[in-house]
């Protein structure tokens, strides 16, 4: 058989037609060729074939390398991307999480870190190039790019709202006090700026909301519950904001009003002497005077001893049966004013005895214990007193004030006449608050401040009551006035005052376990035992710490039984008990109230069992639901909780994933650094 090659073709004189291409030139070769008339070699064996085979040959490998290439770089690209993608979705959820817990400072933090990743994210995709459509052969979908895009559309939205938040400081917040000695703080122009980025920043998680609404899960990877969670998270950040802005409009708005007047109280108290719900033993004070819109002057007038003694001169009070039996004096004046459990009824009795005493109306109260002023000093840092010879830190703080106070101000023969112990604290609070307002201009320190600030709000170290109306109910929303919890509940509230035992209190660690047993019927029975240890030395100005409780139940509390472990619980100043029980019931706050001495001397433990019923349940179609709140004393230590409840059988808990089956018993404890509440439920049972 004939192979291919080995046909010789007729002669011919005319030229072959070759295939041409759309610019007359050989398909193959480029250019018209003659075919010769002899014998020649084959098509694939003629060296333009291989010469066109190999140059072929070359371009289909280098257009594979390239593609494998690029593939590779897409894979390790996307490899990278993805793994940023975790650092972002990690960051975006501790923005969230610290704007939800109030850490300002936490939020700007995070934010920062997910600048970085954005930004390593964005080089990785530019990097890619023309390679980036290579995407494609990974995944396919045309969806998927979009929804990306989207969320980190949202992303970003979400970092610049934190950087109109963050612009807030800065220059917003500067005083201004070089060349203009008008006034200490234009409260007016802060409260426009905040209420100017407040609503920037509102409207880009607007945005960002409604983009991550609009992406698709699956075409991510992500889970719908995911999206939804970081939605509902900006969500509840925007309205957190909005609620603040309609503060600075509303709250800051009446504070620092343009064309108004207003001052304000300013108390300075020691809570290493609790007393009441103010939380301390009313010292010095101060009044800050506001005109314009601007703070214009802190006037730190006499102290508090020597305002009551110049009024019971003129007028006489007299205490509330309850007081009566405690405090010495025959009259009720201000430095005893703070003794209601409710902090925000302390409060209104405060500024009612001031004004009485002073006849000088004030449109609020602020009060500062010193636990806030040693923290807010991480700020201020040291201030150094000339006339005193002394330089006050944080840690010296409180020794430094009570030697001079109670010691060192009493050798000087002209100061007994003058009768002003607690100077030193009106010569001092006035370099304190100028370094706090100085720290509003510097961005490393603003921060700081605010947190510190947001804690000792939380954990009860500062009170604040307004007069105006929206300002007020901001307050007590936010929690910020100390006020008795109304709602039904498993409640405690344990109220501490010490009376004549001298400046114990912070050297008392308190801590309460609880055993609750809800019953068949439905009553929850109660087992707790308060442990006070006095881990202070028997050294001035320590000493054995004699204390009053209030402890404040559920509405209705049946006490059942009342057991000294160990400590005195004898009254002060009467031996024996009160009508010859060591505790006796009476009502409080809307609350029911249990009240008892529990004096503890230094290096000893008192400690008592109490027993009490209560019916705190509530009914929610099917289930049950066991409300659990502990309000903190304002001013005091942080209580360690132990709680444990039992319940029926049958019963199961529907919102608890840690619990004993067998026993049938749910545990937990926790620190009560502030207002705790808890919400139990459980399946209805089915009889």
């Amino acid at each position: 058989m004939k192979r291919f090659y080995d046909v010789v073709p007729k002669k011919k004189s005319a030229k072959r037609a070759q295939p041409q291409d759309v610019q007359g030139e050989n398909f193959f070769w480029g250019k018209e060729t003659e075919i010769a008339q002899e014998k020649s070699p084959s098509f694939f064996e003629s060296k333009r074939f291989k010469t066109a085979f190999h140059r072929s040959a070359l371009v289909l490998i280098l257009l594979v390398s390239l593609l494998a290439f690029s593939y590779a770089k897409a894979v390790l690209a996307q490899n990278e991307i993805e793994k940023l993608n975790s650092n972002v979705k990690d960051e975006l959820e501790a923005i969230l999480n610290s704007v939800e817990r109030g850490d300002l400072k936490g939020a700007i933090v995070s934010s920062e870190q997910l600048k970085w990743s954005v930004s390593e994210i964005k080089l990785k995709l530019q990097s890619l190039g023309q390679d980036s459509g290579y995407f494609s052969l990974i995944a396919p979908s045309d969806s998927k790019f979009a929804n990306i895009e989207r969320m980190y559309d949202a992303v970003n939205l979400t970092m610049e709202a934190m950087a109109e938040i963050q612009n807030i400081s800065g220059n917003s917040l500067s005083l201004e006090t070089e060349g203009n000695k008008d006034y200490l703080f234009d409260g007016s122009r802060v409260a426009d700026t905040l209420n100017l980025n407040l609503e920037k920043a509102g409207s880009k998680l607007e945005k960002a909301s409604k983009l991550l609404s609009s992406i698709k899960p699956e075409a991510i990877g992500q889970k719908l519950e995911d999206i939804e969670n970081a939605r509902n998270s900006l969500e509840k950040m925007r309205s957190n904001l909005e609620e603040l802005r309609n503060f600075s409009k509303t709250g800051l708005g009446w504070l620092f009003e343009k064309s108004s007047e207003r001052k304000i109280l300013i108390i300075f108290q020691n809570n290493a002497e609790l007393r009441g719900g103010s939380g301390g033993s009313l010292g010095s004070f101060g009044v800050a005077k506001i005109s314009d819109g601007k703070i214009t002057d802190i006037d730190f007038g006499k102290n508090i001893y020597k305002l009551d003694h110049e009024f019971e001169v003129k007028e006489n009070i007299k205490p509330p049966e309850d007081l009566s039996w405690v405090v010495s004096d025959s009259s009720w004046t201000l430095k005893d004013s703070g003794w209601a459990v409710d902090g925000l009824e302390a409060m209104k009795k405060i500024e009612w005895f001031y004004e009485k005493e002073s006849g000088e109306e004030v449109d609020g109260v602020f009060i500062v214990d010193t636990t806030a002023v040693v923290n807010l000093m991480d700020i201020t840092g040291s201030i150094e007193l000339k006339v005193y010879d002394k330089v006050i830190t944080k840690e010296n703080f409180r020794s430094e004030i009570e030697q001079e106070v109670h010691k060192d101000y009493f050798t000087s023969a002209n100061n007994l006449v003058e009768n002003e112990p607690k100077k030193i604290i009106s010569e001092m609070m006035p370099i304190f608050l100028n370094k706090l307002m100085g720290s509003l201009g510097d961005r490393d320190k603003i921060f700081n401040l605010i947190s510190i600030l947001q804690r000792n709000m939380a954990e009860k170290e500062i009170l604040i009551y307004m007069e105006n109306d929206d300002f007020q109910r901001y307050l007590s929303r936010k929690n910020l006035s100390g006020e008795v919890d109304q709602n039904k509940s498993s409640y405690i509230y344990i109220n501490n005052s010490n009376i004549d035992g001298l400046k114990s209190s912070l050297s008392i660690d308190e801590s309460i376990k609880i055993k609750s047993e809800i019953t068949s019927d439905g009553i929850v029975i109660n087992k707790l035992n308060l442990r006070r240890e006095h881990k202070g030395i028997n050294l001035w100005p320590d000493g054995t710490n004699r204390n009053l409780v209030r402890m404040l139940l559920p509405n209705g509390a049946n006490i059942t039984n009342f057991e000294m472990v160990s400590g005195d619980f004898e009254q002060y100043r009467d031996d024996g008990y009160k009508d010859e029980k060591p505790y006796w019931i009476t009502e409080e706050a809307g609350r029911s109230e249990l009240r008892f001495w529990m004096t503890t001397e230094p290096g000893e433990i008192s400690e008592v069992n109490i027993e009490y019923t209560a019916d705190v349940l509530q009914s929610n179609g099917d289930e049950v639901l066991l409300p659990l709140i502990f309000q903190k004393q304002p001013g005091a230590n942080a209580d360690k909780v132990e709680y444990e409840l039992t319940f029926p059988e049958n019963w199961t808990p529907t919102n608890i994933a840690n619990f004993d089956s067998q026993s049938r018993t749910i545990k937990f404890s926790f620190i009560l650094d502030k207002d705790k509440r808890f919400l139990i439920k459980f399946s209805k049972p089915h009889l």
